[in-house]
């Protein structure tokens, strides 16, 4: 009898068993459904970050940097290997110094770089004239399309319950096209003007740079060749010395002069050696100069092909004709009168950003959208005038 009682017992158990697992298992079913839901966006969230960040990490890679030894100077050179050879050494003339110089000249090329800017900020004053356009698309996937209540069956509302429906397709597409046309700007002007005094006043400072570089490495070169000239006839001086001490020396030993001639003599020497090794650091700093002039390598070892021609006299001209001349020909004179047009396009440009209409219209072609089910197109356009007193 406790047998069968405890059967039956067990039976029971079972049965209430399986009934709370029939009632359980849907809402677990449905509690997994819901989670992998949530948790789906999130992974493909994470997976799409990471692909933008490794397309902008190769777009974005440069190409590995030089390495490079400062020396004491200041100046940055690339490494180079232990084994290099030396240069060998260079013939220059003046006329190849003067070309170097206009191609390689750093200060020159700074002053075309000018030019350049310059052009650009012309292009620059001329777009606030001309019309403008944009371009605009925005993709969105719905993992669950977004409930409108209110527009929905009757039948999805349940007694008092408000009815809701879902629309639309899970991938849509919204573009823009917009185009606006600026009809007065009152800083346009004065900027396309003040850009393009600009550009005149860097050419010019660009020729008065080319010009001064010019007389620099003409100046340079022709000291470097009055400095050898100065070292020969300084040698001449010193051979010419050395013989009198040799002389003094001589008859110094056979009784037929004094101790003080031979100490002249060799005080006269010794004094013109300090000179002449002042004339070769001379030379060494003069061929330095140059080599920064032209743009060559401070490591080529350059020697100087021309030499001096002793010029046909000429007339000196009078002051007030060289005044003239200059005031007429100099690039840097000429850019100082453009200054103060320069500066007066700028205060007009100021003075419109402070206090200026805009009128502007904008044609916008927005909202065009689509699903994969085969839903049409949903456009609008608009004409739109915006003004506004800044």
């Amino acid at each position: 009898m406790n047998s069968k009682n405890r059967h039956t017992d067990e039976q029971q158990d079972s049965q209430i068993q399986r009934e709370v697992d029939s009632h359980t298992h849907p809402y677990m079913h449905m509690n997994n459904y819901h989670d992998m839901n949530i948790i789906r966006p999130f992974v493909y969230t994470i997976i799409i970050f990471l692909v933008l960040c490794l397309i902008s990490f190769v777009v974005s890679a440069q190409a590995p940097v030089p390495i490079q030894s400062f020396q004491q100077d200041g100046v940055a050179q690339q490494s180079q290997p232990a084994t290099a050879q030396a240069p060998s050494r260079k013939e220059l003339s003046l006329r190849e110094a003067l070309m170097m110089a206009r191609e390689n000249n750093r200060e020159i090329k700074i002053a075309r770089l000018d030019i350049d800017r310059s052009g650009q900020d012309k292009i620059v004053a001329k777009s606030l004239i001309l019309p403008s356009a944009g371009l605009g698309a925005q993709v969105d996937h719905y993992f669950k399309l977004p409930p409108f209540f209110g527009f929905g069956n009757v039948g999805n509302g349940q007694g008092n319950k408000i009815p809701y429906g879902r629309y639309g397709g899970k991938d849509q597409l919204a573009a823009t096209l917009w185009v606006s046309q600026p009809l007065y700007n009152p800083a346009a002007r004065p900027s396309i003007r003040r850009s393009q005094q600009q550009e005149e006043q860097s050419r010019l400072l660009l020729h008065d740079k080319e010009t001064e570089t010019e007389a620099r490495v003409r100046q340079t070169y022709l000291q470097i060749l009055v400095l050898g000239e100065r070292i020969r006839l300084q040698k001449e001086s010193l051979h010419r010395n050395q013989k009198a001490l040799d002389d003094a020396r001589s008859l110094l030993a056979q009784g037929r002069a004094l101790r003080v001639d031979t100490l002249r003599a060799f005080t006269s020497v010794k004094n013109l050696e300090p000179d002449l090794l002042k004339l070769s650091y001379s030379i060494e700093v003069g061929k330095l100069q140059l080599k920064t002039l032209i743009g060559a390598d401070s490591s080529q070892e350059i020697a100087l092909s021309d030499s001096l021609v002793l010029p046909a006299p000429e007339s000196i001209p009078a002051e007030g004709d060289v005044y003239a001349e200059a005031e007429k020909n100099r690039p840097d004179l000429k850019a100082l009168t453009l200054q103060p047009g320069i500066d007066d396009q700028q205060a007009l440009i100021a003075n419109a950003a402070r206090k200026s209409p805009t009128f502007m219209p904008s044609f916008v072609l927005p909202n065009g959208s689509f699903s994969p089910a085969g839903s049409p197109w949903h456009c609008r356009q608009s004409w739109l005038m915006r003004t506004g007193w800044a």
